[in-house]
Parts: C-alpha cells; sequence; structure tokens
C-alpha cells in the first residue's frame, strides 16, 4: 500500500523530477567516462596489460568508437549456451562476459586463467553463486570435469601447434555427448587464417562451422565444433538434432 502512494505520489510530480534525474544520470555518465577513460589510459601504457578491465569497454572505448566489436564473443558463445547447462570458460580474463553474457543461462561455470590479477579482479567485480574463478595454466592443468558447453576466446597464440592439439584433445575429452566447443580466434594472431583454424578443430570434432567478422584492425574467426550434429541453417539457431 506504501510503495503504491509512493508511486502515485512520483507519477503526479514526474514533470520536474525526471529533468533532476536525468541531470544526476548525464553528470555521473560523464564521471564514469572520464575515469574510465583514464583507467584505460594507465592500463594499456607499456608493458601492454595480460588481460582487458571489460568495464572500461563498456563505459568508454565502445562510445568513443561506436566499435561493438568487443562485445561479439559474449553475444556468439551465449547463443550455443545449454540452458542450465555446465559451463567450462577458458582464459576468462576478468570474468566480465562470464558473469553478463553466460551465467543466466547455465546452470554453473567454472571460469579458469593463468592471470593471477585477472582471476582477483574476476572475483571482485564479477562474482554470482554459480561461478566459479580458479587460477590454472592450461599448459599444465586441466579440469577433470565433463561439460555441456566449453568456451575459448583469443587464447591459441599462447600456445605451440603441438599445445594446440594437445588442447583441443583435452577439450574433446571434457565434453558430454551433445556439448560443443564455441570461442574466437583472431587471424594472423591467434592462427594464419580460417583455414588453419578448421585444420586444428576438424583433426577432433566432425561438426565443425566458423564465422568470420571483419574491421579494421581485426578479422575475427568465431567457431562451432562439436562431435554431435547440430543445426548450421541458421546463426541463431544451433540446436542440437535429435
Amino acid at each position: 500500500m506504501f510503495g503504491k502512494n509512493i508511486r502515485k505520489i512520483v507519477g503526479a510530480n514526474r514533470f520536474w523530477i525526471l529533468p533532476l534525474l536525468e541531470g544526476a544520470s548525464f553528470l555521473t555518465f560523464k564521471l564514469n567516462y572520464f575515469a574510465h577513460k583514464l583507467m584505460y589510459f594507465v592500463e594499456w601504457c607499456p608493458p601492454e596489460p595480460t588481460f582487458v578491465d571489460r568495464y572500461s569497454n563498456l563505459s568508454y572505448t565502445w562510445i568513443k568508437t561506436r566499435n561493438p566489436m568487443w562485445v561479439e564473443r559474449g553475444v556468439f558463445n551465449n547463443l550455443l549456451i545449454k540452458k542450465n547447462g555446465k559451463v567450462l570458460d577458458l582464459a576468462c580474463g576478468d570474468g566480465f562476459n562470464t558473469r553478463n553474457f553466460y551465467s543466466l543461462k547455465a546452470k554453473e561455470i567454472l571460469a579458469v586463467d593463468i592471470d593471477v590479477g585477472a582471476i582477483s579482479k574476476a572475483i571482485s567485480k564479477n562474482s554470482l553463486n554459480n561461478i566459479t574463478y580458479k587460477i590454472m595454466d592450461l599448459k599444465k592443468d586441466f579440469p577433470h570435469e565433463k561439460f555441456d558447453n566449453i568456451i575459448m576466446d583469443a587464447v591459441l597464440q599462447h600456445f605451440s601447434p603441438k599445445e594446440i592439439k594437445m588442447l583441443f584433445n583435452k577439450i574433446k575429452l571434457a565434453l558430454n555427448t551433445k556439448g560443443i566447443f564455441s570461442g574466437n580466434a583472431i587471424a594472423e594472431v591467434d592462427c594464419k587464417d580460417k583455414k588453419e583454424l578448421e585444420s586444428y578443430l576438424k583433426t577432433f570434432f566432425k561438426h565443425i562451422t566458423i564465422y568470420e567478422t571483419f574491421y579494421p584492425d581485426r578479422h575475427n574467426l568465431y567457431f562451432v565444433a562439436s562431435n554431435y550434429p547440430f543445426s548450421k541453417n541458421n546463426f541463431f539457431d544451433y540446436k542440437l538434432k535429435k
């Protein structure tokens, strides 16, 4: 009852309340933009950071450049996550995508990264009850569990060809029968091109699709791989066949 009365009072006076709130919102928006601009500048002073604080992308670089590339990974992988599934996020960085793109659909997520600073920031900024963050060197260790989805973005540049094959084999073995491996590779950084990425994947997975996006400074390769057939008719419809 009290809440309804408050809403009526606010509604009757919105003509002067809204401008005040809009003004306050604009000021905090500008402050947030400036703070993240400074953060981004400091972050990218040499040497380059080992991981990126995605809130700087959200609050500064996206607004400045209008370039939506940084959200592609999260959106792409989100489309493929099994509802209430178990997800492994490899090289999760600051956990922004883990929390804001994957956690709503997944029942539980194990997110790992070799960088102590990245995991520390992930825990402080992007923690949720269904996410477990863990420090892990994928060259030496790998989770001994089964997953419905395994996600890996822009990681291959840190592995030799032999190590990539070893990693992909571990990923294959860690997937459930209908499990999906998805993610992103940067052409000429993580691999030479689409053909090379496909050659790595087809050694371990029977069903593969790779999509490409192009930007002035980056050529992205988004992949889906599984040993169980999936529909490829529509980018937004990767429903496993019954």
